[in-house]
């Protein structure tokens, strides 16, 4: 049973006030097909929306079971659209973008309804209608009858109590607007229809029962054709709340980006130049870091310490000297170092071969002078304490301490010192020689050593591996007549123990004559200073590009929002919440968001893959030898976080707008052309 109570509906103009309804009442038993006539303005399409619920500001009630309509929380309002109310407009109101199928589905989305049970009662309705044949058809390929039927289809989807047609007949021929009003005719027989029309024709003619209204007020309730004698709704009673869920919210979204994928595709682009910077700003500071990192590292160990003396003056630039002294009371300070090795300016390393002959220094000179070619040499190489290496051996072994004479060499070394008919592996056992130079003297000396191990990775610089003893000894033994009236400016410790960084902090605290600082730190705290700079200044660049991208987003989808005004009033109409509009719009700003992500990022993948092979081409022109390098490291992580930021900002740039479209009045929306 429906039940209209004293209803009063006033329209509040600029200047006066317009009574649409005044004191309206009427009740409509199941079985009943109810035409509404009267003159425009005569307030028949704001009876309609008040019975919809499409219209909440007006005093008096409807009552449908026993139920209060006044008295209905705004969810409850929704759910009674969507389970009470079937709507069919004059003009069909369906969505374009949408086939025949996917505009009946919608009212089963808002219910979410399983898939299967879906597309079996979807191809039941478009069967009733007579429209199985067209039902892959977009909407606006069809007839304008075949439009109606679709609306008809889409109003049964979800077993209303009552169906409300406004001017179901009213753009269509004659012929058509029969066919449709003997659909209308039988769907009265289980159910209430009530009709406005303009048709007194049609009215007499299928009507049950002709209510005639006039400036506002119904002047007469006709009996016209015996109603079907049904004394209560047929359906069981469908209390399922409107629910759309977040994937139908997000699919209705993709329909309408997909729709406009050109806006969607150049919106998302427009974003993803900011994230392309960002990208390469971290990529290349994360990458340069490591790589800076690991050759420090090769250089000086972890567990390499540099003894420098105090300055008494910090504004000098001047380097305070060692004298060997010093070097006797830093060995006593660091008594937990494993060797020490007081390094004086006038040791000078010069060329390093396997070759004796060409390990002497005048030699070399004077054939170089000659224009002879020489055998495989190399004038500098890296060193580092062996037990810090952590790589794979590829020949050989690792330096025994109990022999601080023997060496292992990175596999850069060992390609630049064979000879063309020689393999890396024969280096083995052979020896190397340092041919070197005192430069206060102007003596030169040769020192050998035994290579045992050669590493199967390549390093940027030709790399040694020596014992924890080759320090000591090499002090002990080489290099100088009287050591002790050498001068250095530094003095290299080898710290193995677990905790060298608290080590040197002891160090540091208990004396002030001397600075202990971990080489590799010292190195990488400079280096970081200078990248976390360039990284920040990169970012804060970008970024601008970003904030111009998300006023972007937000003005896309207000242009959204506008253009979909008629499918948020059927959204609505068929039982959508605010909410679900709001998600719905959300959902597209997200999906422009991520779109823009994975955009930006797949581009600054493909980025950092040229930097890097650029580099190492242009190292490679330098030295064969050079390993493959990530100067631009763009790491999973970060990317996954760039997207996700993208995600987030569009959600935030498409709040307003999709808050404007959740509170649109549903009876504009639908009236939107």
């Amino acid at each position: 049973m429906l039940e209209i109570k004293n209803i009063k509906k006033t329209y509040h103009m600029s200047n006066h006030d317009v009574v649409a309804l005044d004191d309206v009442t009427l009740n409509v038993k199941p079985g009943n097909l109810v035409a509404i006539v009267g003159p425009s303005g005569c307030g028949k399409t704001s009876l309609m929306n008040i019975i919809g619920a499409l219209d909440s500001d007006f005093s008096g009630d409807v009552v449908v079971n026993g139920k209060s309509l006044k008295e209905a929380h705004s969810s409850d309002v929704d759910t009674y659209r969507k389970n009470t109310i079937g709507f069919i407009f004059q003009h069909f109101t369906l969505i374009n973008s949408l086939n025949t199928t996917q505009n009946v589905e919608l009212a089963f989305e808002i219910s979410n309804v399983k898939n299967s049970e879906k597309k079996q009662r979807t191809q039941e309705l478009l069967k009733s209608v007579g429209l199985e044949e067209h039902a892959k058809k977009k909407v606006n390929v069809l007839s304008g009858g075949q439009k109606q039927r679709v609306a008809i289809a889409r109003a049964l989807a979800n077993n209303p109590d009552i169906i409300l047609a406004d001017e179901p007949t009213g753009a269509l021929d004659y012929k058509t607007g029969i066919q449709v009003m003997e659909i209308l005719k039988e769907i009265a027989k289980e159910k209430i229809v009530i009709m406005v029309t303009h048709s007194d024709e049609l009215a007499k003619e299928y009507a049950n029962v002709i209510v005639s209204m006039e400036d506002g007020h119904i002047i007469d309730v006709k009996d016209n054709i015996e109603p079907t004698k049904r004394e209560e709704l047929i359906q069981q009673e469908n209390t399922s709340k409107s629910n759309m869920g977040l994937f139908t919210a997000v699919k209705l979204a993709y329909r309408n980006l997909k729709l406009k994928k050109g806006r969607t595709i150049w919106t998302s682009i427009g974003m993803s130049i900011g994230i392309i910077g960002i990208a390469l700003a971290l990529a290349l500071t994360t990458g340069t870091r490591k790589t800076v990192e690991d050759q420090v590292l090769q250089i000086f160990p972890a567990n390499t310490v540099v003894v420098t003396k105090e300055k008494k003056d910090t504004r000098s630039n001047d380097i305070e000297m060692l004298k060997y002294s010093d070097f006797e009371k830093i060995k006593e300070l660091a008594k937990k170092a494993d060797s020490a090795l007081f390094v004086p300016q006038t040791f000078m390393p010069t060329i390093f071969s396997t070759d004796k002959k060409t390990a002497d220094i005048e030699r070399f000179q004077k054939q170089l002078e000659e224009g002879k070619e020489m055998k495989p040499y190399t004038f500098y190489m890296m060193d580092t304490i062996a037990s810090s290496y952590s790589g794979n051996i590829g020949y050989g072994r690792l330096p025994n301490k109990d022999k601080p004479y023997e060496l292992m060499i990175s596999l850069t070394t060992a390609e630049e010192l064979i000879s063309d008919n020689e393999t890396v592996k024969s280096l083995i056992n052979k020896n190397l020689y340092l041919a070197g130079m005192n430069t206060e003297t102007n003596e030169t000396f040769t020192i050998t050593f035994k290579i045992v191990g050669i590493t199967s990775e390549k390093t940027l610089f030709s790399t040694v591996y020596y014992s924890e003893t080759f320090l000591d000894n090499l002090t002990k033994d080489y290099l100088y007549r009287d050591i002790k009236k050498e001068k250095a400016s530094l003095v290299v410790l080898i710290v193995n123990d677990g905790s060298v960084k608290e080590y040197v902090e002891g160090l540091n605290d208990k004396q002030d004559k001397y600075v202990f600082e971990t080489a590799s730190d010292s190195v990488m705290n400079t280096v970081n200073t200078i990248l976390d700079v360039v990284r920040n200044g990169l970012v804060a660049f970008s970024s601008v590009s970003v904030v111009v991208a998300i006023l972007m987003i937000a003005i896309v989808v207000y242009i959204s929002v506008l253009e979909r005004k008629q499918e948020i009033g059927i959204i609505r109409a068929i039982g959508g919440k605010t909410k679900d509009i709001r998600n719905m719009f959300l959902a597209e700003s997200l999906t422009i968001g991520l779109l823009s992500g994975l955009i930006g990022t797949s581009i600054a993948y493909g980025i950092c893959f040229v930097i890097n092979q650029i580099i190492w081409n242009v190292l490679q022109s330098i030295s064969e030898n050079t390993p493959m390098m990530n100067v631009a490291n763009l790491e999973p992580s970060v990317a996954l976080m760039l997207i996700g930021i993208c995600g987030l900002l569009s959600v935030i740039s498409g709040l307003i707008p999709s808050l404007k479209a959740a509170r649109l009045d549903p009876i504009d929306a639908i009236r939107k052309k």
